[in-house]
C-alpha cells in the first residue's frame, strides 16, 4: 500500500532535520574539537560531549521523533571520521555513537521533559569515562588499567594524599562530567523552546 503524504512528508522532515543537526555537531567537532585540542586546554572532550548533546537534544525537541538523538550521533560521527585534527578518529566517531544511544535510550524511558533532556544529559556525559578506560584495555590489554592505577597511587604519595583521595577525585571527575551533561540537557530544552516560539510552534 502506497505510503500517505503526511507519513512522506514526517519522513522528509526527519531525514532533514537529522541532517541538519547531525552536520551541527559534526562540524563543532572538526572545528571547535581541532581549536580546544591545538590549545592542549583541560577538559576539551568534556566541552566537546556536552556541546554535541546538546545539538541532538535540541534536535529531539524541534522535531519529537523516537530515533532522531541517535540519528544525529551517526550523522556526527560518520564527519568525525574526516577529522584530520582528531588523533583517533574512528575512536572519537565511537564516543559519538556512544552518547547519542544513551541519550536516545534515557529519552527513550523518560519521554521528552526538562527533566528527562536533564537526565539524558547527566547519563550520556558519563559515556567518555568508560569509553576512555575500555579504550584504553582493548588497544593496551587489560594490565594498562593496573598501571594506570599504580600511577595513581604514586601520583597522590607524591602529593602527601592519600589514595583514597585519588578516588575521590575520580568521583569528582565524574561528577563534573555529569553535570556538564545536566547543563547541556537544560540549555537544549531552553534553547530548543525559544526557537519553537520564535516559529510561531507550541513548544513540547
Amino acid at each position: 500500500m502506497a505510503e500517505s503524504p503526511s507519513a512522506t512528508v514526517r519522513r522528509a522532515r526527519f531525514a532533514a532535520t537529522t541532517a541538519v543537526f547531525g552536520a551541527v555537531w559534526g562540524a563543532l567537532e572538526m572545528t571547535v574539537g581541532a581549536a580546544l585540542h591545538a590549545l592542549h586546554l583541560p577538559l576539551a572532550g568534556l566541552l566537546l560531549t556536552a556541546l554535541g548533546l546538546a545539538v541532538a537534544l535540541m534536535a529531539r525537541r524541534v522535531f519529537p521523533a523516537r530515533g532522531i538523538v541517535l540519528s544525529v550521533g551517526v550523522v556526527a560521527a560518520f564527519l568525525k571520521l574526516f577529522s584530520f585534527a582528531a588523533a583517533a578518529p574512528v575512536s572519537a566517531a565511537v564516543a559519538i555513537l556512544a552518547e547519542a544511544a544513551v541519550a536516545e535510550g534515557v529519552l527513550l524511558v523518560l519521554g521528552t521533559s526538562r527533566f528527562a533532556f536533564a537526565a539524558a544529559g547527566a547519563v550520556a556525559g558519563l559515556v567518555p569515562l568508560p569509553h576512555f578506560v575500555l579504550g584504553q584495555a582493548l588497544l593496551f590489554g587489560a594490565g594498562v588499567l593496573e598501571r594506570y592505577a599504580r600511577l595513581l597511587e604514586w601520583g597522590a604519595g607524591v602529593l602527601g594524599l592519600s589514595p583514597d583521595a585519588v578516588y575521590s577525585v575520580l568521583g569528582a571527575l565524574a561528577a563534573l562530567h555529569a553535570a556538564a551533561g545536566v547543563l547541556a540537557g537544560l540549555a537544549a530544552w531552553a534553547l530548543s523552546g525559544a526557537a519553537l516560539r520564535r516559529m510561531g510552534r507550541a513548544a513540547p
